[in-house]
């Protein structure tokens, strides 16, 4: 009875989603998951991304068949070679291997647009969303009511990484990308965040994790919005250059701005 509920919910938030943020004129036709599963060669992905913009977002699965997601990536540097920041929701207290753990999805509760995405998780209950920039983007991810609020962070690639704690609401990170090339991250949440890592594969608080292996999570208070939002900016110079992206686009605009923008950028 539970898994139906959830189930029927998902699906309302699904259909309703559906009317909100569909495209206008020939935007409807769309569709990023054809040829989303490859026999011999590496299938495409659903990309959500901008025309000839740097951000771009898929869920991380094997194919589009796959009913399991890993994680969801703050940037696909590369359709064939890989991922950068790997964030996740969590609705529980962490423990060490949570991290690896694959989230169960439907298909038809999933939305897949070069403007916006959204999945509902059937398990944690919850309603992912997001919205790209040219060198930003928002996730969006909805808690169920009374549960434990947090987000798992991690890394793609080998090497040296961190995240860090700038302010109550502020967050960078750092990621070393194909052996040499660093990622540098900045990020806001609409809430105060805690940050924190692993220590005898216990959960505690920190100012800064980094390590190889870099398992690292943000949890929210109870009285934090049920709607946690994410605001980020990547940048390949430095984490200064990030900042600046974040405020040339994100410092002034919401989810739903983002998404008009996204929109308005595909009719051209």
């Amino acid at each position: 009875m539970a898994f139906s509920a959830a189930l029927l919910f998902g699906q309302g938030i699904a259909m309703a989603q559906t009317n909100q943020y569909e495209g206008t004129g020939n935007l409807k036709y769309v569709d990023p998951i054809i040829g989303n599963v490859g026999q011999l060669l590496e299938p495409t992905r659903p990309t959500v991304q901008l025309p000839n913009q740097m951000i771009r977002m898929f869920a991380q699965r094997p194919d589009y068949m796959s009913d399991q997601i890993s994680s969801f990536p703050l940037n696909v540097v590369s359709h064939r070679m890989g991922q950068v920041f790997a964030i996740k929701p969590t609705v529980k207290s962490i423990e060490g291997n949570d991290w690896g753990k694959k989230m169960t999805y439907d298909h038809d509760l999933e939305i897949n647009r070069p403007w916006y995405y959204t999945t509902w998780l059937i398990d944690e209950e919850v309603k992912v969303e997001f919205t790209p920039g040219k060198k930003t983007g928002i996730f969006r991810f909805e808690f169920p009511a009374n549960s434990e609020k947090g987000l798992l962070l991690s890394t793609y690639n080998g090497g040296d990484h961190e995240y860090k704690s700038i302010s109550k609401k502020e967050i960078s990170g750092i990621e070393t990308y194909s052996g040499n090339i660093k990622v540098y991250m900045y990020g806001a949440f609409n809430t105060d965040v805690v940050l924190g890592g692993l220590k005898d594969g216990k959960a505690v608080a920190a100012n800064s994790v980094n390590e190889k292996d870099l398992k690292a999570w943000v949890s929210f208070s109870k009285n934090a919005p049920k709607a946690i939002e994410f605001k980020y900016a990547i940048s390949y110079i430095s984490a200064e250059q990030a900042r600046k992206n974040f405020d040339n686009e994100l410092k002034n605009s919401t989810f739903e701005q983002q998404v008009k923008k996204g929109k308005k950028l595909g009719r051209r």
